[in-house]
């Protein structure tokens, strides 16, 4: 892992945890591929699920050649998490399913998270769990989880928990 990433390494257990548990991830800002991407595949990997897939958007391809996933279930899309047509692209390499896990790591403010919020809820499930790096910024609460708060407020289904306020937070809206 590279050193501007360790900011993640706490959580990497948990993501894994989680994925080991489900057969479909969206990994929505996976950078270079070396943190939250490769927890998931080994949770991926461990969970018994016959008909895996995951997903990874981001805004630019920074993952390496040689540290890119060669698991067949795993694809990448190069596209802005905000915008629809970018769903629209994601819905149709997940073939229309509904992902178990939506995980948000990109921007980290409210407007950007409230539009992600919006465009993504077509990806999930009632029980989806959707998990949310950096709720808390060098332990200070990022005002970005305001718009995770708001969501589940409309969406009653979910519940808003902190996981950790380490390593820049770790929150998550889980199944009620």
């Amino acid at each position: 892992m590279t050193p501007d990433r360790e900011d993640i390494a706490l959580h990497l257990p948990v993501l894994e945890k989680y994925a080991s548990k489900a057969s479909s991830v969206l990994e929505i800002g996976c950078e270079c591929g070396d943190g939250s991407t490769r927890a998931f595949i080994r949770g991926l990997v461990a969970s018994k699920a016959v008909d895996k897939i995951m997903v990874s958007v981001d805004m630019k391809d920074f993952i390496n050649a040689e540290d890119r996933p060669t698991v067949p279930f795993w694809h990448f899309y190069k596209g802005n998490s905000m915008l629809d047509s970018t769903f629209e692209e994601v819905n149709k390499i997940a073939d229309g399913r509904k992902f178990d896990i939506i995980f948000i790591d990109t921007e980290h403010n409210y407007d950007v998270l409230k539009r992600e919020l919006e465009v993504w809820k077509s990806a999930s499930k009632p029980t989806t769990a959707w998990l949310f790096h950096d709720t808390y910024m060098q332990e200070k609460y990022n005002h970005m989880t305001d718009a995770i708060k708001e969501f589940a407020s409309v969406n009653t289904s979910w519940e808003y928990k902190d996981l950790s306020i380490k390593c820049n937070g770790l929150g998550a809206l889980i199944c009620r």
